[in-house]
């Protein structure tokens, strides 16, 4: 989910990217047919499969691999399980599964938190937005640069 580096059982936000890399010394079987398509199954919803292949990109001058990014939009919080299944050119299929927890894309504050500096009006810190008459509001959006 959203990069490399996932690891199954993690957490992501509500609008991850499904990542995944693919190799095969045969190379990876694009052209579907019946049942051959690199699919995705969200929860066990066989009914509603995300068929991958126009995802796919190989490498630049290497058919045996690539990679593919699927955007998942507006999944509800809580553990879900996806599945991926994808074949090579000689049809042989593989299929891999991972658990992720969706946390929600709630904005995190913190309120009335006692600061002796908070007087001086000086900001020390990534995501310090401005003093109140309650202390210090933290905003994550502010930390990471947005507004």
């Amino acid at each position: 989910m959203n990069d490399e580096t996932f690891v199954s059982g993690g957490t992501t936000n509500e609008s991850p990217f499904l990542v995944a890399l693919l190799e095969d010394e045969d190379g990876i079987n694009t052209a579907s047919g019946i049942g051959h398509d690199i699919v995705a199954i969200l929860d066990g919803d066989v009914s509603n499969p995300f068929v991958l292949n126009d995802y796919y990109q190989t490498k630049l001058d290497d058919y045996t691999n690539g990679n593919l990014r699927f955007p998942l939009r507006n999944l509800t919080p809580g553990l879900h399980t996806i599945s991926f299944t994808a074949w090579d050119v000689y049809n042989n299929p593989v299929t891999s599964e991972i658990q992720f927890v969706v946390v929600g894309d709630e904005e995190l504050k913190l309120t009335h938190v006692l600061n002796p500096a908070s007087r001086h009006h000086c900001c020390c810190g990534a995501g310090i937005r401005s003093p109140s008459a309650h202390g210090w509001h933290f905003s994550p959006d502010a930390a990471a640069g947005r507004r």
